[in-house]
């Protein structure tokens, strides 16, 4: 009985194939486009744009904060890296309410060479940052933090807050950690953008770290860590500290 019930089942299936028509992809093909400054407006279109338009333009002109001097994007250390190391490290332990080491930004992840000095408008951080990342905090050993700060040191240098290292034939070297000279087997915690975080920028080493990732955006990070330094009356003032050196 089991043998004439799975013929059935054969012949049913091998009807039904046969009488499947075989499937066609269908052909698409792009067609280019070049856009011209004469190129005509939809009228219709831009009307229903420009409320969008004038709200969007009037909140990035926003002033949120001052700075007391241009900030600049430099290797192997920058006042512009350091102002974005310290607001990461500083609001996160606020805002994450945790105990963090240290911080640390990939160089790439700063878009915009400096700051001027004066106002600063809630636009200029979206130039800072305009990418949707998230703040990661990171827990680890002190042999993954040293593979870290080497590929930060071959990449040139990259901004951090509550360490110093010395970059020497592109490797780190005099490591320290809040003062004290790094413990390859202590366990420290670090925040960073979700992008390094997962691996980004070379360090596919971090992807099976312990690691909590937060909903709070780095740019947004940065906008209240100015807001409440506004909120104190202070302004933004970096200098360089010497947390990263060639020698």
């Amino acid at each position: 009985m089991k043998f004439l019930f799975s013929g059935f089942i054969l012949f049913s299936l091998s009807l039904i194939i046969s009488s499947c028509k075989p499937y066609q992809v269908a052909d698409y093909s792009a067609n280019k486009f070049s856009m011209k400054a004469d190129y005509p407006i939809d009228s219709a279109m831009w009307k229903f744009l420009i409320p969008f338009r004038d709200s969007l333009n009037k909140t990035m002109q926003v002033v949120i904060g001052k700075s007391d001097s241009e900030l600049t994007k430099q290797q192997p250390e920058g006042t512009l890296g350091n102002f974005v190391a310290d607001a990461l490290l500083l609001q996160s332990r606020k805002e994450l309410n945790a105990e963090i080491d240290f911080s640390i930004v990939n160089n790439g992840g700063i878009r915009i060479p400096s700051l001027p000095t004066g106002e600063i408008t809630m636009g200029k951080i979206f130039e800072l940052m305009p990418f949707d990342n998230a703040i990661a905090l990171m827990e680890v050993n002190g042999k993954i933090v040293r593979q870290l700060i080497n590929k930060a040191a071959a990449k040139g240098g990259w901004p951090v807050a509550g360490m110093q290292y010395m970059i020497y034939k592109g490797t780190a070297e005099q490591i320290y950690i809040n003062g004290k000279k790094l413990d390859t087997l202590a366990t420290y915690h670090f925040v960073c953008s979700d992008y390094i975080a997962n691996g980004g920028d070379d360090c596919a080493f971090l992807n099976f770290e312990k690691k909590m990732m937060s909903p709070i955006l780095f740019r947004n990070l940065l906008i209240s860590y100015i807001l409440s330094l506004t909120a104190e009356g202070k302004t933004i003032y970096e200098k360089l500290e010497h947390r990263v050196v060639n020698e």
